[in-house]
């Protein structure tokens, strides 16, 4: 097509190549998987369509790949795959949960085993509790649901006053004054600033938080408030790719030039 005839190729059209590459004439055996004697695959949840087949093909025990990719058989001990159904986020380029939990299946049915790490080595136990109330009745499961995983807590120490919730104001400005006036309650029974951590669901509430703080006299440290693209090398970066796609685009030359050389518009 147009994409192919310039030059422009998607990851997902690699890994098509790669697992056609994988598929030998009839007969001929699987040699192209057999150079890896273990396959080794963290955040498998992130994991599209083509690359679990591909990571099939390379481990499949027989002579002769199958038609269907899920028909594959890894070879004892070949493929190891660590993934939390909970962290899948990139739907939008096909790393659906639906392919986590039909590789799950697949291990489940005899092609592996699966095992569940359900120990918490991080959290406090009154931590642990409060998560699991809280998301026990959230994650159903289903095509694209996690199924809930309860947290054993295994850090051991003093007890600590567990968990607190309090009801949302709604507005972001109220709720974020009512956060920092109970950091500053807790705060004056004994606790430390560094003790606390505020994670936002949206950047641009970042900055209304910290200020509800430092109205207070609490001392602020922000992290992660600017957007990726606003940085000044993923901004030439993107320059670049734009001069690239688009070279009788002489705005983007000038842009270039000004941007990653210095040089003056004049």
């Amino acid at each position: 097509g147009s994409r192919r005839a310039g030059g422009i190729f998607s990851s997902g059209f690699w890994g098509g190549v790669a697992v056609h590459l994988l598929k030998p004439p009839p007969g001929a055996g699987g040699a192209g998987g057999r150079r890896f004697k273990v396959i080794y695959v963290d955040e498998f949840q992130d994991t599209d369509p083509v690359q679990a087949q591909l990571l099939f093909a390379l481990t499949h025990s027989g002579m002769d790949l199958p038609a269907d990719w899920k028909d594959c058989t890894p070879r004892p001990g070949s493929l190891f795959l660590v993934g939390d159904p909970k962290q899948a986020i990139y739907r939008f380029r096909g790393a659906d949960i639906d392919i986590y939990n039909t590789v799950k299946a697949m291990f489940a049915g005899g092609a592996g085993e699966v095992a569940v790490l359900g120990a918490n080595f991080r959290s406090a136990p009154a931590l642990c509790r409060f998560v699991n109330d809280t998301f026990r009745p959230i994650l159903t499961g289903g095509k694209y649901q996690a199924d809930f995983t309860p947290m054993e807590a295994q850090k051991v120490g003093p007890p600590l006053t567990g968990a607190f919730t309090f009801p949302s104001p709604g507005e972001t400005e109220a709720q974020a004054d009512r956060v920092a006036a109970f950091v500053e309650g807790v705060a004056a029974r004994g606790y430390r600033y560094g003790d606390f951590l505020i994670l936002c669901g949206r950047k641009r509430d970042v900055s209304r938080y910290a200020a509800a703080l430092h109205a207070r006299g609490i001392p602020v440290n922000v992290s992660g408030s600017h957007r990726l693209g606003d940085t000044l090398p993923i901004r030439r970066a993107m320059t670049w790719c734009r001069t690239l796609l688009a070279p009788e685009d002489r705005g983007a030359q000038a842009l270039v030039l000004m941007e990653c050389f210095g040089a003056s518009p004049e």
